[in-house]
């Protein structure tokens, strides 16, 4: 919940940097701490029992970091500005203040983050450019981080389709990070999107930055989208936070034998949504999808796929409900409802079985 905005913003700015900026000062007990005493300002030097330890930055420090964001077009946009994203103070540590380059979305438009390897191949590329695209045109807003790969392109194909996409950075937003994606940078601003971070113009994007920056992008999105990610990619980060926020996470399938999806393919086994087309996303999403105005396609049913399908006639089901409709044993359940997933005629999602609209074409 947003405090009321304070009778001075440029000083409760000012006074809010010097502990924003300040060293082992942690969003959460920053927040406690304003939260308790009513403003930043009210603060002072002593600070708060929260901050016991702590030395806020000088006054001249934070005019430099203000200077600095002038001349790049940055805009500091603290906790309390009507601009600053709500969704962000769900965060056990949101940002004091959020670094922004463009425009942010309107807040009532859906957003989906598109994640994934840096490594990524030609598959991963592909689908993640495809499926943002599609997504684009239905009015979804691609946030992602910019990053080589997956996130390239997943901001690349929002931009082809005309829509919003916003990046989230590790480190200063006055410019491209990384610097080979610098005119993907100027089309995102140039298009209407918008590019945020928590760090002050200047700041290299450093490593351990990047866990940090993919809470952001969970907190951002209704729906994380996962994309060729290996066992330890930090595009699993980002789908962590999204579940701690409470958020829907989702992934494209890839094949088994690829060390670079096995993370995508773990979160699928784990109970995530099965991505295999765009009208899964849009779902997940809350959006009307393309095949809306289709006539509905059927399978072509053989054996117990055929109870199997009739069964989720009746809406979402785990595997025993579905053998208790079907009147099938569970373990005959289990392979029919393997074969239609494979055909992209089911999808499972947290433990629940739901017909989907089919293979892609």
């Amino acid at each position: 919940m947003k405090s009321p905005p304070p009778a001075d913003p440029r000083t409760e700015l000012r006074a809010l940097l010097r502990w924003a900026l300040a060293d082992k000062v942690s969003g959460r007990r920053l927040r406690e701490a304003v939260l308790e005493v009513g403003s930043a300002r009210a603060l002072g030097e002593g600070g708060h029992s929260a901050l016991r330890g702590r030395t806020p930055r000088s006054l001249g420090e934070v005019e430099e970091v203000l200077r600095q964001c002038h001349a790049a077009g940055v805009r500091p946009v603290p906790w309390f500005d009507p601009a600053y994203p709500s969704d962000l103070l769900q965060l056990r540590e949101p940002p004091p203040v959020l670094y922004l380059r463009g425009t942010l979305p309107d807040p009532d438009r859906t957003a989906v983050a598109v994640v994934g390897s840096r490594r990524a191949g030609g598959y991963g590329r592909r689908v993640a450019r495809e499926l943002s695209r599609e997504a684009a045109r239905h009015g979804v807003v691609v946030v992602s981080g910019l990053a080589l790969g997956i996130d390239g392109e997943a901001h690349a194909g929002a931009l082809e389709a005309e829509g919003t996409t916003v990046a989230v950075l590790g480190g200063g937003v006055e410019r491209a990070r990384p610097s080979a994606h610098r005119r993907l940078y100027r089309e995102i601003l140039n298009r209407g999107g918008a590019v945020v971070g928590e760090w002050p113009p200047g700041t290299p994007a450093r490593a351990f930055h990047f866990p940090r920056r993919n809470r952001i992008l969970a907190a951002l999105a209704r729906l994380v989208v996962v994309i060729e990610a290996g066992a330890r990619s930090g595009a699993l980060s980002t789908a962590a936070h999204a579940r701690r926020l409470g958020r829907d996470v989702a992934a494209v399938p890839g094949p088994i034998d690829q060390p670079g999806h096995r993370g995508s393919n773990e979160l699928i086994r784990d109970g995530a949504g099965a991505i295999l087309e765009v009208d899964d996303l849009l779902d997940l999403a809350g959006v009307v999808g393309a095949l809306a105005a289709q006539p509905a396609r059927e399978p072509q049913l053989t054996g117990d796929t055929a109870p199997v399908w009739r069964s989720l006639h009746e809406g979402p089901a785990s595997v025993e409900h579905v053998a208790e409709r079907a009147g099938l044993p569970v373990a005959r359940v289990l392979r029919a409802l393997t074969r239609l997933e494979v055909d992209g005629w089911v999808r499972r999602d947290r433990g629940l079985h739901t017909r989907a609209a089919g293979p892609l074409a």
